[in-house]
């Protein structure tokens, strides 16, 4: 953000406090302590659920993810977990995880890297195989897998169709 690396606010705290960097050797694109405070916050959801309900209470979401990322650190894919749980549970939204097989396929001619198709308000029997639910990320298939979901998403609404499938 902003030409700079922004770490978790308790891993930039701990650069400094563990004397690992100060302010003077501070790097230029590494976000210093007070700029991290400033808005990290706003990256964390899980306690601001509550006023998302509130706020929207007729939300619809789709968690759209691959299998590997730059923030996927484990197989269970925790951020999607996460967001899967307060937006579901602590919500009661209508959510699902990654677009349609068909919505999907239209994109993509390889059914290979077509993630499987699950129902909306469905989630894996084990988190720890949440990737398989994932879309491969070959042939720039992140993008075209957005697409689909924004597809699938605009006929939804259009329809106001929030059954499972």
């Amino acid at each position: 953000m902003w030409d700079k690396r922004y770490y978790s606010m308790a891993m930039t705290h701990a650069l400094l406090d563990n004397g690992a960097l100060t302010l003077e050797t501070w790097p230029e694109d590494l976000a210093t302590p007070d700029e991290v405070d400033a808005v990290w916050s706003y990256r964390i959801s899980t306690g601001k659920y509550p006023a998302i309900k509130e706020n929207l209470p007729d939300l619809k979401v789709m968690l759209v993810f691959g299998k590997e990322g730059h923030v996927n650190p484990m197989r269970d894919i925790p951020q999607v977990h996460q967001a899967w749980e307060g937006l579901r549970f602590g919500c009661g939204f209508w959510v699902r995880l990654n677009p349609d097989a068909a919505y999907a396929l239209y994109t993509t001619p390889d059914s290979s890297i077509v993630p499987p198709d699950n129902d909306a308000n469905s989630e894996p029997d084990d988190w720890s195989e949440a990737f398989e639910w994932g879309h491969d990320k070959s042939q720039g298939s992140a993008k075209l897998f957005g697409l689909a979901a924004v597809a699938e998403m605009a006929d939804r609404v259009h329809e106001n169709n929030w059954d499972d499938n």
